[in-house]
C-alpha cells in the first residue's frame, strides 16, 4: 500500500485521490466518515445503503446457535431470579409477625393507629 498525500486548502478541503476513489467506487455526493483515533484520523466510504452493504456479512456464522444458546442461558438466569424471588417472598411471609398479633405494647406507631 502506498502513501498518497493531499493537501489541506485555507478553508480545510482536502481532494480524495483518483486510484482510491475509484477503487472504493466514490463520486460526487458520496458520503465519508473522518474518525479520530486520538493518534490518527481514518477515512472511510460510507455506504449509500448500510443494510445492502451489511446484507451477507455474517454469511458462515453459527448465528441460529448463538441465538438459541443466549435465550438459553436467558432462560436459566430467569429461573434463578424467579426462585430467589420467591424464597425472599416466602421468608418475608413467614419471618414477619403480623402486626395485629403483637400485644398492644409493640405494635407500631403509624398514621392512623
Amino acid at each position: 500500500m502506498e502513501a498518497l498525500k493531499t493537501t489541506v486548502t485555507k478553508r480545510g478541503q482536502t481532494v480524495i485521490p483518483a486510484a482510491l476513489r475509484k477503487q472504493y467506487g466514490l463520486s460526487a455526493g458520496d458520503s465519508i466518515a473522518w474518525i479520530d483515533t486520538g493518534t490518527s484520523i481514518k477515512v472511510l466510504p460510507l455506504p449509500v445503503d448500510p443494510i445492502a452493504a451489511l446484507r451477507g456479512s455474517g454469511a458462515g456464522e453459527p448465528l441460529v446457535e448463538c441465538l438459541l444458546a443466549a435465550r438459553e442461558e436467558d432462560r436459566g438466569l430467569e429461573t434463578r431470579l424467579l426462585e430467589a424471588r420467591a424464597l425472599v417472598d416466602r421468608d418475608l411471609t413467614l419471618g414477619s409477625p403480623d402486626p395485629s398479633d403483637a400485644p398492644p405494647s409493640q405494635v407500631p406507631e403509624g398514621p392512623g393507629r
